[in-house]
């Protein structure tokens, strides 16, 4: 079922017309990272003929009997590094006068020391460009591609690990995202204000947990990888929605009906116990932020916006309208404390 379900993952990414985002003027920082695919076997394999497309890979005997798997990296942990210690497919940002690509290829030679470019790995395709944007204010930080390689040799080349920006290496068996049986694991939960980081005005330091406390945390589904080195893994966020894309393409093919609705094997994706759990929205602490959120996402869905744009400018309207509705509250009561206060000076006079 794995094997099977392996193959049509890379069928169906060399099919993939993924979405393509250029980047505007004003903003050109990109970044790409690599979702690397390999065929572990436990047996030494004969000396092979390096495959030089996909479809002669699939066809080597010794592929017949491996275990697929998906390689993750651990960030390491550094200070001011806003993804400090996450889990993420190695790779990083453009330099100047480089394709995506030429990206791609450096960030994670400079990572871990494999070379994309070498017979070993083969492209497969690329899922849909993200914008990363800013959660406050809509801001475009970067757009990011993410690329699929597959390793096309049975044994995996000798890996640098660049310490200084990876933790862990951990090659997560395909497997693992298939099987009902994965568990998913704690949510994420983070200040829906964001961490106080960089804030230097004294005003600025009083506000934050203010601010913090009155708008409450939000939580993110996430699922714990296992781990082979104890490294404690747990996937969520950006690339918990990269590798739910490459999961779904897994789906089994079904014949169409006639309904003119989407393909069946798109259907069946969400029958995916994965693809369920990743596919939940983020939840929050205060319910009134929940409700905002609801309106302001059907709101914005009549704009004809991407679902992702929906959701993230639905987020902000909500932050923003509960920041006014808490603002006006605390206005009134300390408006009501004061001429209360004066009602009662008077009085005693």
């Amino acid at each position: 079922m794995v094997l099977q379900a392996f193959r049509t993952l890379c069928q169906r990414l060399q099919q993939h017309h993924p979405l393509q985002l250029e980047s505007p003027p004003h903003q050109s920082r990109r970044a790409c990272v690599a979702a690397i695919l390999r065929c572990r076997v436990d047996d030494p394999v004969p000396n092979q003929t390096i495959a030089r497309n996909v479809d002669d890979f699939l066809a080597q005997p010794w592929v017949q009997n491996s275990e697929p798997e998906l390689l993750f990296i651990q960030r390491a942990t550094r200070e001011g590094d806003r993804w400090s210690g996450h889990v993420a497919f190695p790779g990083g940002k453009n330099e100047a006068g480089e394709t995506d690509e030429d990206t791609v290829v450096r960030e994670t030679m400079e990572e871990i020391g494999l070379d994309l470019a070498s017979d070993a790995f083969l492209p497969l395709g690329k899922l849909d460009a993200r914008e990363l944007t800013s959660t406050m204010n809509g801001e475009l930080l970067m757009i990011l591609i993410p690329y699929v390689y597959i390793q096309v040799v049975p044994v995996t080349p000798e890996m640098t690990i660049q310490t200084s920006e990876v933790g862990a290496v951990e090659w997560v068996p395909l497997r693992f995202f298939l099987t009902p049986a994965s568990q998913p694991g704690p949510w994420i939960r983070e200040p829906l204000a964001g961490r106080r980081r960089h804030i230097s005005s004294t005003l600025g330091r009083i506000m934050a947990p203010i601010t913090q406390y009155s708008l409450g945390t939000i939580s993110f589904p996430a699922i714990d990888l296992p781990s082979e080195s104890g490294h404690m893994l747990r996937l969520w966020g950006l690339t918990l929605g990269m590798t739910r894309e490459l999961i779904e393409m897994t789906a089994p093919e079904e014949e169409d009906d006639d309904s003119g609705g989407r393909p069946a094997w798109q259907r069946k994706k969400e029958q995916i116990p994965f693809v369920t759990m990743a596919n939940s929205l983020p939840t929050y602490s205060h319910p009134d932020l929940t409700l905002l959120v609801t309106l302001f996402v059907r709101f914005c869905r009549r704009k004809g916006h991407s679902k992702e744009k929906v959701y993230f400018a639905a987020l902000r309207w909500a932050i923003y309208t509960a920041v006014l509705i808490r603002a006006s509250v605390a206005m009134a009561f300390v408006s009501w404390f004061i001429r209360r206060l004066l009602r009662n000076s008077r009085s005693v006079l």
